[in-house]
């Protein structure tokens, strides 16, 4: 009796190569917070976004400060809801009350003016300053700090329009400023002359209770939530202060920014730190570890933004007059995805599936062979038309977001004895697609080795159309700049390969060396335990 062995002789489709994942961004919790980011809503403004200040309270509408007038959004409908326009100059650094029911904004002619949102009338006229006010704050329900280019940090009574106090430490321009979260009664500020002072209220002298130096014109200072902790910005760092040692302590300097922080905010319940910057970036950090957590990428450079308190959207400002509202869409659970699609099929779509019988447990369910679905390049090889297969890998698309699917192809038809029949033959219009993937992929280290043999071949077979095509001739001539770019590239590293290996292996050596010298101290202590012996080694 004869064994006969059955061989699947069915067609196997193209093994797509897989490289070792390159993950320059690590998936935390942020990012997949933040992920679910909808599309930006743009809004066009005249000049550049000064500010942006969210409602504190629900429906948590949006002060948006630019040129001379505020108008106040509607993050629902993203469409503005009230305008305040009663400015002669420039309108500066709109911000709401803890309730949201009043607006302050500052003016390049000094004046802070007092709005009732509600009915957009305007409440008090602060006038005192000198110079511009870019920021002013309110102190609890009855006060409001202003900070002003005259240097100077002024307090006022709402109810009689009057001065109450005046800080004049600044010896120039004062840009930042916020009040303690857990004290209406201390405020800070921050100046271009690299100063921030806390202020107390509660003194009868005008002397800081804290100075600080940032090292940079500061931009803008927050309180963090414990009202222990206060961050500066100046430059491209951010800096944590401790204030219970007596402000000079210094934490943390975060330096995540290439150009100016302009802005600092909270977000996810105040347990992220908010940086932006005129380098177009928007970083979350974790309050705990200070560590950035996320990014995201805006179109100009930011001068504000802020996040809702419940973190449904973030709303930024830039300085080219665009304002991006970007909504964060909560996924919906499971249930809930079932729930929907079960509403919108018809019932007779399952009513074959109800009618089914219940399956016991001592039955044999045999499971459907379900065919996967072919892919073109493979139905083009499966009929040996390799070129055809080539085209399929060489569209726009595939090449640009999937690489490695056209490398496989290419693999595949060198295995099949075919990559000289896929390459040849070719016109202008269908040569230039191969020679793009080549120029674009010549020097990612997945690919290069294999298709440098690839353009050696195409230069092989239509080495006699050079001169002939001015499209393949430049794509050609880019190529071999490339190459000679990355050749140099390569030539440079291994050079300074020598140096670091030499100051590698002595650092290795040095560290070597200290160790056996400990162990031979602590070996003479262990055995003579003298303390006129201890001191001399001084170990």
């Amino acid at each position: 009796m004869s064994t006969v062995w059955s061989q699947d002789t069915r067609f196997k489709r193209t093994e797509i190569v897989q490289f070792p994942t390159l993950r320059n961004k690590l998936q935390t919790e942020d990012s997949q917070f933040w992920k679910h980011l909808q599309a930006p809503v743009t809004i066009r403004e005249y000049g550049p976004v000064q500010n942006v200040d969210v409602c504190p309270v629900d429906p948590y509408h949006v002060a948006v400060t630019g040129s001379s007038r505020v108008q106040i959004f509607n993050p629902v409908t993203n469409s503005v809801s009230k305008t305040l326009s009663k400015f002669r100059e420039a309108a500066l650094g709109g911000r709401f009350r803890s309730d949201g029911k009043l607006l302050c904004v500052g003016s390049d002619d000094g004046s802070v003016k007092i709005f009732d949102v509600a009915s957009k009338t305007l409440l008090r006229t602060l006038s005192g300053h000198e110079n511009a006010t870019h920021v002013g704050n309110f102190c609890g329900s009855k006060n409001l700090a202003s900070f002003s280019d005259d240097k100077t940090v002024r307090i006022w009574d709402i109810s009689t329009e009057e001065e109450l106090m005046k800080f004049e430490k600044h010896t120039d321009y004062v840009r930042a400023g916020c009040v303690s979260p857990t004290s209406s009664d201390l405020i800070v500020s921050g100046s271009y002359d690299h100063s921030v002072y806390v202020w107390d209220k509660r003194q009868s002298t005008s002397d800081p209770v804290h100075a600080i130096m940032h090292g940079c014109p500061v931009e803008c200072v927050l309180m963090l939530p414990n009202g222990t902790m206060l961050v500066t910005a100046g430059g491209n760092e951010v800096k944590i202060w401790d204030l219970l040692s007596g402000g000079n302590r210094l934490l943390k300097t975060i330096s995540a920014h290439n150009k100016t922080v302009t802005n600092l905010s909270l977000a996810r319940d105040q347990t992220r730190l908010v940086t932006t910057s005129l380098d177009r970036q928007l970083k979350f950090h974790e309050i705990s570890t200070f560590k950035t957590v996320h990014s995201l990428s805006l179109p100009s450079p930011i001068l504000s933004a802020a996040v809702a308190p419940d973190d449904s959207f973030i709303c930024v400002g830039m300085s080219d007059g665009l304002v991006q509202f970007l909504h964060r869409r909560v996924p919906p659970t499971l249930e809930e995805r079932e729930a929907e699609r079960l509403a919108k099929a018809p019932f007779h779509k399952y009513r074959r599936f109800t009618q089914m019988p219940t399956v016991s447990p001592d039955d044999l369910v045999v499971q459907e062979d379900k065919k996967a679905k072919e892919s073109r390049h493979d139905h083009f090889l499966r009929k040996f038309e390799y070129s055809k297969a080539l085209d399929q890998v060489l569209k726009p698309y595939v090449m640009k977001k999937h690489p490695d699917y056209t490398y496989s192809v290419l693999r595949e038809l060198q295995r099949r004895n075919g990559l000289r029949t896929a390459i040849a033959g070719r016109d202008e219009k269908s040569l230039v697609p191969l020679l793009q993937y080549l120029h674009r992929n010549i020097t990612d280290a997945r690919f290069s080795a294999f298709l440098i043999e690839v353009i050696d071949l195409t230069l092989e077979l239509y080495a006699s159309t050079i001169g002939t095509c001015p499209q393949t001739d430049r794509i050609f001539v880019d190529i071999r700049k490339r190459v000679d770019k990355e050749t140099r590239t390569l030539r440079q590293l291994m050079m300074l390969k020598g140096p670091l290996d030499l100051v590698l292996t002595a650092n290795q050596t040095k560290k070597s060396t200290l160790t056996c010298e400990e162990r031979m101290l602590k070996q003479i202590l262990k055995e003579d335990e003298d303390p006129y012996l201890f001191k001399l080694l001084n170990f």
